[in-house]
């Protein structure tokens, strides 16, 4: 015959499950859903001169990265990758000449919040600092390396416009045929998907001083296909010019489910479980030896 629990086993087995629940649903459920992001057929010409043009990004989605406040766009010509970078200058993380912004690249089995040694990154960064835009390999470590050190050449090139607004602009073309690149480098053709990155920061007084995103956060998908505008929007670019542009973002609305509930509030299943714990052994012990009655 089963004897009923007593209070602390009862104690003991909320504590056991409040674990169990934290190391399970930390295992199940990742840190975030994974969003994707298409560079469709360009439909419309670019000039590489960091001003945005009427009608040059009517062709593609702009999309708001709220992590890095950063604006971007992608789209691909036949010959390579064209992407578009709208940022504004802060007091904290792109206050002066050294402010950058910039893309990160790397595999779809990287899974380091930058690239690792086994799963390197590309950044392609632009900057006042160095006279436009630079490329390096990040393997985890805060100091990324050019790839010139290493005797290869940056393949992306870029219009920078700053102005005294405080916007900075950056249209740059990436070729599919890379020359004297990064052996690890992203050949990039229609059909490629790759993790894709956003940061903006400061180059002093440490690289370290930056937003970016968590390099799983998004996918780039190269595609042969044209976009159809589901909707119309304006994207200042900060200059005396605006560009008008139909926006689709695809991006996935915030679940209301169990998956959000473990996100916001799995972290402190542990915590409660000591809690609780410590609550029913200091109540245990302040009524030992007292009557009930």
């Amino acid at each position: 015959m089963l004897r009923p629990l007593s209070s602390l086993s009862k104690v003991a087995v909320v504590v056991l499950v409040l674990l169990l629940l934290a190391c399970e649903l930390t295992l199940i459920y990742p840190a975030h859903a994974t969003t994707t992001l298409t560079a469709y057929r360009s439909q419309q010409r670019v000039s590489l001169d960091g001003v945005v043009e009427p009608g040059e990004w009517n062709d593609t989605p702009i999309i708001s990265i709220s992590t890095t406040g950063m604006s971007v766009a992608f789209k691909q010509n036949g010959t390579g990758l064209l992407f578009l970078m709208i940022w504004q200058q802060s007091s904290t993380y792109c206050s002066d000449q050294y402010c950058y912004g910039g893309i990160e690249l790397g595999p779809l089995n990287n899974t380091g919040y930058m690239g690792t040694p086994s799963t390197p990154t590309l950044m392609i960064l632009v900057s006042q600092s160095w006279g436009g835009v630079d490329e390096l390999v990040s393997n985890g470590n805060l100091n990324p390396t050019p790839v010139e050190n290493s005797g290869y050449k940056t393949q992306t090139i870029c219009g920078f416009g700053p102005d005294v607004s405080g916007t900075y602009t950056a249209e740059c073309y990436r070729p599919f045929n890379l020359t004297n690149a990064w052996p690890q480098d992203f050949s990039l053709k229609v059909g490629s998907t790759v993790e894709i990155g956003f940061a903006v920061g400061e180059c002093k007084p440490t690289p370290g001083d930056h937003l970016a995103t968590v390099m799983s956060t998004y996918v780039l998908t190269v595609s042969n296909q044209t976009w159809t505008p589901l909707q119309t929007t304006s994207v200042s670019t900060g200059s005396s010019q605006s560009a008008t542009t139909s926006q689709s973002t695809s991006m996935p609305a915030t679940p209301v489910s169990l998956y959000a509930l473990v996100q916001q509030y799995g972290p402190y299943l542990p915590l409660a479980a000591i809690v609780v714990a410590a609550i029913h052994f200091v109540r245990r012990k302040g009524w030992t030896g007292k009557s009930p009655w």
